[in-house]
């Protein structure tokens, strides 16, 4: 309802070196998303959209703190951010060098700070709170895409398809974000018959897993060894985002994926001519740096930390439980 109330802040991979062709700048701005600024930034630096890089897209109704890159030549920097400065409807916050343009997920994670409004009488919001996430961080959540990645009238990963179908988008931007929204889709499905067989947070015989905390990816042989590992949050099970260069599951766990995706998922030849690699995300994620806090209106203030490609209403749909949503009920045992 409130821009102010969705406060997201990236967490950088690396840190700008302080030298090299292209200049970083970190900006916070509200009522714009990603791309918006893209233009501007583009525009103001006498470049072309494809030029500017960003780590990943933000959206407009937050306030949003996130960096980009621009190929900036030494001469122009002084004119170009004096520019930039100037520009009411954002906020430059600081502007450095570094040797390499800043790509897709180029970027640890994102820190949220959401306020929920207008609760339920006779709760005690803040406790409650406190009791989910605690749940989550120990147990990890489902890792869904959610709605906001099909757009605002849920047809992006039908424009996906039909791209796939032989369609047409103009557009490059548009084009990817369509086939992106395709995946995401497929993955949704998959992670939700994962959900119904119960089998989600623990691993088959053939899943692709991959090691928490550090990211590598590995075929699982022995599933009794591998199950305790993911109960103990060690590693977790991966879907597939589907690519020419994918790597594949085996067995169950590949009978799985072939059970809730269409024949074009597997067309390799197709997914490369739309230049779609492939990758695996992790079935479940684990929220870090908690924070709960009652403000004085009785709204409540929530703070958390996730990692890459994971979306913070995703996280919100667990601590506040919509009826008109879908639920995930976690284990029972608080051991």
């Amino acid at each position: 309802a409130r821009p102010e109330d969705f406060e997201v802040v990236e967490r950088p991979l690396y840190e700008p070196e302080g030298e090299g062709e292209h200049l970083y700048l970190e900006t916070r701005r509200s009522g714009l998303n990603t791309r918006d600024l893209v233009r501007r930034l583009a525009r103001l630096g006498g470049l072309h959209e494809r030029d500017v890089g960003y780590a990943g897209l933000k959206d407009r109704q937050a306030v949003s703190t996130q960096t980009f890159s621009l190929a900036i030549r030494p001469a122009a920097e002084e004119g170009f951010l004096a520019e930039v400065g100037a520009c009411p409807d954002f906020e430059l916050l600081s502007a450095r060098r570094h040797r390499n343009k800043l790509g897709r997920g180029h970027l640890l994670g994102n820190r949220f700070r959401i306020r929920v409004r207008d609760l339920d009488a006779g709760i005690d919001p803040e406790a409650r709170a406190e009791r989910i996430l605690e749940r989550l961080v120990r147990h990890g959540l489902p890792n869904y895409f959610g709605a906001q990645r099909y757009g605002r009238d849920g047809d992006n990963a039908d424009r996906g398809e039909a791209l796939l179908r032989g369609g047409r988008e103009r557009d490059r931007f548009l084009r990817q974000l369509y086939l992106h929204a395709w995946q995401s889709r497929l993955f949704d499905r998959w992670l939700g018959e994962r959900l119904r067989r119960g089998d989600w947070a623990t691993v088959l015989e053939g899943d692709v897993a991959r090691i928490e905390g550090r990211g590598g990816l590995f075929l699982v042989e022995d599933r009794a060894l591998e199950a305790a590992r993911a109960a103990r949050g060690e590693i977790s099970a991966t879907g597939p985002m589907y690519g020419g260069k994918l790597m594949s599951a085996a067995g169950e766990a590949l009978e799985v994926e072939r059970a809730v995706a269409p024949p074009e998922a597997f067309d390799l030849a197709l997914l490369r001519s739309q230049r779609l690699p492939g990758s695996r995300r992790a079935a479940r994620i684990f929220p870090t740096e908690i924070e709960v806090e009652t403000e004085a209106d009785g709204s409540v203030l929530l703070g958390f930390f996730l990692p890459k490609g994971s979306y913070a209403t995703v996280v919100l749909r667990e601590v506040m439980k919509p009826a008109a949503d879908a639920v995930v009920a976690l284990p029972e045992r608080d051991d």
